[in-house]
């Protein structure tokens, strides 16, 4: 009995062996691992104290031996900084608005546009058209005051158009040049 004891024993503490030296090769490994994660942080926090020292005119009158006046001075730059935010936000809320603005203007301006060139061409088809009745109203023997009064009619709606296009092209004067 007593030798099956010592079996039990020698077992029992050759698994605590095992289980020990699991654990410290655990720890070896954790070990490497926060080694040069330890150094990078390291190596980060040398970074920002020269970066502060650096820059030390950002920090004129603050007195940073006092966490409460730091506190402070944190604090009015976070609402500072929030400031601005909101003021950045609005600032391109508003340049959404123009710009859609803007390219309505331009798609009116070339609907105007469109619009004008065809009243242009009917303006000289209407003018070719005058002409021609003119000269038949005048070479006419039958029907001369019909044809003069149609005349008449065509030279009235000439002038209309020529209203339209005169008050027409003061709109499109005030839209830019769009190219062609």
């Amino acid at each position: 009995m007593s030798f099956d004891g010592q079996t039990r024993r020698r077992g029992a503490t050759a698994w605590l062996g095992r289980v020990c030296a699991a654990l410290a090769l655990g720890c070896l490994a954790l070990a490497l691992v926060a080694v040069p994660r330890g150094r990078a942080v390291q190596s980060s926090s040398a970074r920002i104290v020269a970066d502060v020292l650096a820059g030390g005119d950002l920090f004129d009158g603050v007195d940073l031996g006092s966490p409460e006046k730091v506190r402070a001075e944190l604090d009015a730059l976070a609402g500072l900084l929030a400031e601005l935010g909101e003021s950045t936000r609005a600032d391109v809320d508003l340049l959404v608005q123009i710009a859609s603005q803007a390219s309505n203007l331009a798609a009116a301006g070339r609907d105007d546009l469109g619009v004008a060139r065809a009243l242009a061409d009917t303006a000289t088809a209407l003018g070719a058209s005058t002409a021609g009745l003119r000269d038949t109203a005048l070479g006419g023997e039958a029907g001369a005051a019909q044809a003069a009064a149609l005349v008449q009619t065509v030279v009235e709606t000439a002038k209309a158009l020529n209203t339209e296009l005169a008050r027409l092209g003061a709109k499109l004067a005030l839209l830019p040049e769009l190219g062609r």
